[in-house]
């Protein structure tokens, strides 16, 4: 009977494969009494969607250059191996799905009624977040006697819309949007699906909300454009979110104020109350209002957020000016064992606050975060150690071989205020040029340890602390200034310190957003070792008698042949520099041997954007300048090919 068994299960496979279905949706031609399963008689709305089970295998496919203002709340369910795919068809842009629109009934003159000093306000259940007026968003302020008609044009409070107009909006403006969706796109305890290749827009809470869901990946997807927040993932009905992967999406708010905080836009990533095992890697996220990524498990009975990996994102916040990269802050246990590492943080406004316990920071750029407008103390840390919150916790948590530089104040902090902070580890990193514009009085000081009992004790080991100048205090440290030679000898009951060094890193470009070091370096093997395998560029970690403090572990260029010298050993492609560009970067690819050789560049979504080599070369190494003046914003990837060798890296080109 075991064979029949087996045969029986084979056979069933097989026909659900076999038998999955593609349907097509259309917003423009299409109607929901089709079958849905040709381009030329496809649906029309996600109600349609929303309302038809699914099975696994299936797949839904929406056209490109379509708009669909409506709530996506899928139901159904694929199985391992056999997911439910979500995706596009046709050419053109991403089909959108939009939670921004027209605010319905503002062009009704008696909807509106008069507070004087013109302002207009009229029932409002929600508070939508953000608003735009003739195409033009404009900025929420918490208080309406501060709505001037010039910088603050609206509020909402007591479950009331307030606008400032001279008349009355509904004669006054041309149009009038909002959020009217409280997340656009929802998951709720689904399994296995496959999003990619569409555009998620708006919502006065999360465009896109993942909960108590697994194995679900979202790939290759825009969002979080006029909503509030990006993404959450997190539990649901007591079920955790578990193995999701957010993968090469672009998280841009569209968000563009020099006023961030509380304005209408939160996190991008948000992994709260049950999200574990989680991947989100090679992301773009940009202006958003708090906090780039963000785990957070802030009650006892939280189910935790654990065993998550963040690798790979590119943050900025350059158009607003509240916006950090990271944050962890959880109870014991329940935010623990992340690992952050390759993120790149750039240009923000306010510190990554790592809390909880057991995470690990490692081979991260921190670069050029400064103090907010909105704070009148200093923010501009790259990294501070806080547990601030009732009964959250500081412990155990690991900084290591970071690339940190160019912040308004210390490039990693321990502030005295909150709960305990203890055995957590900083190493390897190198802290450069920061304290450069401190309002805490910092000016030049690399690590800050703040005079606390809450404060316990921490291990600093082999750190780079340089300001200028070797003999200059580069750390505070409980009320006094040292320099890392001074620091290296406290060594006490609280603060255990060895093995720093204060001298110039030697990075081969100082100017750009990648760093090499260069062979006089003192960080190459100045390092400890931590259990790392690979740095920031994937090179192997402990080539020298040491591992190399900061990112980069360095290569003797001895062991790599001249520019089109024989021999090379084996073929090789290497990592863009800079990385982000703008708008010209380098590829280096080794060739050992002669023979045809193809370089290709693709777009996010794996689309080919042009041939950059198509000839046979000589043994050699060489460098391809790469012009990105012409391309828009965004993730691309890079693929060379020769003689069976197939290899594939990232680049980011941000303008």
């Amino acid at each position: 009977m075991r064979p029949i068994s087996i045969l029986i299960i084979v056979f069933y496979l097989s026909q659900t494969a076999l038998f999955a279905t593609t349907y097509y949706v259309d917003a423009t031609r299409g109607n929901d009494a089709n079958a849905g399963t040709s381009t030329k008689a496809p649906w029309k709305t996600l109600n349609k969607i929303n309302n038809t089970p699914f099975q696994p295998g299936d797949s839904i496919l929406m056209k490109r250059n379509e708009i669909w203002k409506e709530y996506l709340n899928f139901s159904s369910s694929g199985k391992p191996g056999n997911p439910i795919v979500i995706a596009s068809y046709g050419t053109g842009n991403l089909p959108i799905i939009t939670g921004r629109q027209e605010y319905e009934g503002w062009n009704i003159a008696a909807n509106w009624t008069s507070a004087g000093n013109n302002l207009w306000y009229r029932e409002q259940s929600y508070n939508p977040q953000r608003l735009w007026i003739n195409g033009k968003e404009i900025l929420r302020h918490e208080q309406i006697d501060s709505l001037d008609g010039t910088r603050y044009m609206w509020a909402w409070e007591n479950s009331k819309l307030y606008i400032y107009s001279t008349k009355n909006p509904a004669v006054h403006f041309n149009s009038m949007e909002t959020n009217v969706l409280f997340n656009t796109v929802s998951f709720n305890n689904q399994h296995y699906i496959l999003i990619q290749d569409i555009e998620i827009q708006g919502g006065y809470d999360f465009a896109l909300a993942i909960r108590g869901c697994s194995y679900i990946t979202v790939k290759h997807c825009a969002i979080g454009s006029y909503a509030r927040q990006g993404i959450q993932i997190r539990n649901n009905r007591g079920i955790s979110s578990t193995f999701i992967t957010i993968d090469n999406c672009v998280l841009d708010s569209k968000f563009n104020f020099s006023y961030g905080k509380d304005k209408g836009i939160d996190d991008g990533i948000q992994m709260v109350s049950g999200a574990n095992d989680c991947v989100i890697k090679d992301n773009v996220i940009k202006d958003f209002g708090h906090t780039g990524i963000y785990l957070k498990a802030i009650s006892a009975s939280d189910n935790g957020v654990f065993n998550n990996k963040i690798y790979g994102n590119f943050i900025s916040g350059e158009h607003v000016t509240y916006f950090r990269g990271l944050g962890t802050d959880g109870y014991e246990n329940k935010c623990r064992d992340n690992e952050f590492f390759n993120n790149i943080i750039k240009n923000t406004t306010v510190r990554s606050q790592i809390n909880g316990n057991h995470n690990w920071i490692h081979h991260n750029i921190f670069d050029g975060v400064k103090n907010s407008i909105v704070k009148s103390w200093g923010v501009g840390q790259a990294i501070d150690l806080q547990g601030y919150g009732t009964d959250l916790v500081c412990h155990d948590n690991k900084i290591d071989n970071n690339l940190i530089m160019n912040c308004d104040e210390p490039g990693i902090t321990f502030s005295g205020n909150g709960n305990n902070k203890f055995h957590n580890y900083v190493r390897n990193n190198i802290i450069l040029n920061c304290g450069r514009n401190s309002k805490a009085g910092y000016g030049g000081i690399g690590i800050a340890i703040e005079n606390s009992n809450t404060i316990q004790i921490n291990y600093f080991y082999n750190n780079c602390i340089y300001n200028g100048s070797e003999n200059a205090p580069a750390v505070f440290v409980r009320g006094a200034f040292l320099t890392v030679q001074e620091f290296n000898h406290i060594n006490n009951a609280l603060d255990m310190a060895s093995d720093n060094i204060q001298n110039d890193p030697l990075l081969e470009t100082p100017d750009s957003l990648y760093y090499y070091l260069t062979v006089n370096s003192p960080c190459i093997d100045a390092g400890i070792p931590v259990g790392l395998s690979y740095d920031f560029y994937g090179n192997p970690i402990f080539s020298g008698s040491a591992p190399d403090i900061g990112i980069h572990e360095y290569t003797n260029p001895d062991d790599i042949a001249p520019e089109n010298n024989v021999p090379v050993k084996t073929f090789a492609l290497k990592q863009n520099y800079p990385n982000p560009f703008n708008p010209i970067t380098v590829i280096e690819y080794q060739v050992p041997r002669s023979g045809q050789i193809t370089l290709t560049l693709f777009n996010a979504a794996g689309q080919e954007i042009a041939t950059l080599v198509n000839t046979v070369k000589q043994p050699g190494i060489y460098h391809l300048t790469v012009d990105g003046t012409n391309l828009a914003a965004g993730i691309y990837f890079y693929q060379l090919q020769a003689n069976g060798f197939t290899a594939t890296r990232k680049m980011v080109l941000i303008k």
